[in-house]
């Protein structure tokens, strides 16, 4: 079984709400979406972009999925990251904003995020031992040759590239999106999110998803609350 470690914002939050539409997938319930008109762009084109990273449901990555070694059950899994959870707080990210990673559109915080990519970086870390090693298989597919030797060296490590000090939170919005493509795209994201945007993005809480089946889409298992900082501070 494949499991991931996401933070994904209440099932209210408006942002939630609204890319839960854009996506036109509920990560809450795993059910599709009808996605209305969204001005500038046809049904067919909003499905072709999104098709990518619709299985997955709107998140912020912490721990991309791996394979779950055997011995641990996903409900042990859940547990440990409940109480992993209660003794981490909450986070704001002051302000987000529509941006092109590498050729996908996604949601990042406007400026450095110290506290987020920590927050990332102990949970690799923390949950490393629920993890299978890779199989050579799974390294020779994941390992193009355009990674940096860190990027190497995390991928034996951690089994994913992008951790510690190469991660960068971002939830996506797009899959690739073509070059002459990217500016009309980024015009149709900045108008249908309006300010949500750009709001501020508070990190409470951290979802254990799981793939029911190979290449299914990822289900959530249970949702962890993270503590407020005062209570931590006062504890």
């Amino acid at each position: 079984m494949r499991c991931a470690i996401y933070f994904i914002p209440a099932r209210d939050n408006p942002l939630t709400v609204a890319a839960t539409r854009w996506l036109g997938r509920d990560a809450y319930t795993g059910e599709r979406v009808d996605s209305g008109v969204i001005e500038g762009l046809i049904e067919e084109d909003r499905a072709f972009l999104t098709a990518p990273v619709r299985r997955f449901g709107f998140h912020g990555t912490l721990r991309a999925p791996f394979q779950l070694v055997e011995g641990y059950s996903i409900d042990t899994l859940s547990k440990a990251l409940t109480r992993f959870a209660r003794e981490r707080p909450s986070l704001l990210v002051p302000r987000m904003d529509v941006r092109l990673l590498d050729s996908f559109f996604c949601l990042v915080p406007d400026g450095p995020s110290p506290q987020v990519n920590a927050l990332a970086a102990e949970v690799v870390m923390s949950f490393d031992h629920f993890r299978a090693p890779m199989s050579e298989g799974e390294l020779e597919r994941r390992y193009p040759l355009r990674l940096t030797d860190r990027q190497h060296a995390n991928l034996l490590a951690w089994g994913h590239p992008f951790v510690l000090d190469d991660y960068r939170f971002h939830m996506s919005l797009t899959g690739p999106v073509p070059w002459n493509e990217q500016a009309y795209v980024l015009t149709v994201l900045k108008r249908y999110f309006g300010p949500l945007a750009g709001a501020p993005l508070v990190i409470d809480q951290l979802a254990l998803f799981h793939e029911p089946e190979p290449n299914a889409p990822m289900c959530i298992h249970s949702v962890h609350r993270l503590a407020e900082a005062t209570a931590l501070m006062s504890a």
